[in-house]
């Protein structure tokens, strides 16, 4: 993907307001069009901006993808900060798969329109790098020590989180979350709740 655009870390809350802005009309796109279907303009008309205006903050649609993502990735972490504890990771686990299945089921139709026009694997690598770092980032601030290869068991997580939520929507959704948050925590994502106590 490109690089971003220096504008990305302003402060400015015009610029903060116009990012929002581009975010929340590119998002509600993918609500309803396959992603290769999304052209700038449409992004700059349902965002009340004009093309200019949308190459100040981001070089091409794929970088808005990049960023959208990672947002909505950090966001799913921040609605369960508070009450996570990174040093209990069998309870704090949990918490984090019931969020991000949450997150996936609010956004169906985004992700329907997302894996109809980019890999799968694409998809996973721009939520693991951002789950990653803030992964790091909190035991960092809680004196934890760095645990070797995370990425790699980030990826297994997301991968078996993602796989099992396509599966309970092609299953006609019988399961409730609740349940394949529990099914994950006893399989794969339990098992990276003892690689995560060991460090």
């Amino acid at each position: 993907m490109p690089n971003r655009k220096n504008t990305h870390h302003s402060t400015d809350r015009r610029v903060v307001r116009t990012r929002a802005a581009i975010e929340q009309a590119f998002i509600d796109l993918l609500e309803t069009t396959e992603y290769a279907k999304i052209t700038i303009s449409a992004i700059a008309q349902a965002a009340d901006i004009n093309r200019k205006t949308f190459y100040l903050h981001y070089s091409s649609i794929d970088d808005l993808l990049d960023q959208t993502v990672e947002n909505l990735a950090n966001r799913v972490v921040d609605s369960i900060s508070r009450s996570f504890d990174w040093e209990d990771t069998q309870a704090a686990l949990p918490a984090l798969t019931r969020a991000i299945l949450e997150e996936l089921s609010r956004h169906a139709n985004m992700e329907s329109n997302l894996i109809a026009s980019i890999e799968f694997s694409e998809v996973l690598s721009m939520a693991r790098k951002p789950l990653t770092q803030r992964v790091e980032a909190a035991r960092r601030e809680r004196g934890l020590k760095p645990i070797p290869y995370l990425e790699f068991y980030v990826s297994c997580y997301l991968g078996a989180l993602f796989g099992a939520y396509d599966a309970w929507q092609d299953g006609g959704c019988k399961e409730s979350l609740d349940d394949i948050a529990e099914l994950l925590h006893t399989g794969l994502a339990g098992n990276m709740c003892n690689i995560l106590a060991d460090f």
